[in-house]
């Protein structure tokens, strides 16, 4: 899922860089992420590139990242992203969730994602 790696800026919930030693917000499906501030992005026939402002690093996302990154506008539980993921892309919902956290993992310790916390 989004292994090749909308503006956001807008005003919302609080929000931190994960990382992976902080053991007070884990990243499960009740988790909510959201794309970070920090990047612009653009789809391109149905994939996405996205740039991590602040080292100047370019992501492309596949058809299914790019899925995600479309439901992470907007702070989202995981669980919630995995349901549709597994309904749209016809793959199971174990999969799909078990996938979906390494992926969120990955947008959050690239800078491209950030928890939010409240």
């Amino acid at each position: 899922m989004g292994a090749r790696w909308a503006p956001a800026g807008l005003p919302g919930p609080a929000c931190e860089r994960y990382d992976s030693n902080m053991l007070t917000h884990p990243i499960t499906l009740t988790t909510r992420i959201r794309v970070s501030r920090d990047q612009v992005s653009t789809n391109l026939s149905g994939e996405s590139v996205v740039l991590e402002m602040r080292k100047a690093v370019y992501y492309g996302l596949d058809a299914v990242g790019t899925r995600v990154w479309e439901l992470i506008q907007e702070p989202r539980p995981l669980g919630d992203i995995a349901r549709i993921i597994s309904t749209e892309f016809d793959v199971s919902a174990e999969r799909a969730g078990a996938d979906l956290l390494t992926f969120a993992a990955d947008l959050t310790k690239h800078g491209l994602a950030d928890v939010v916390t409240d």
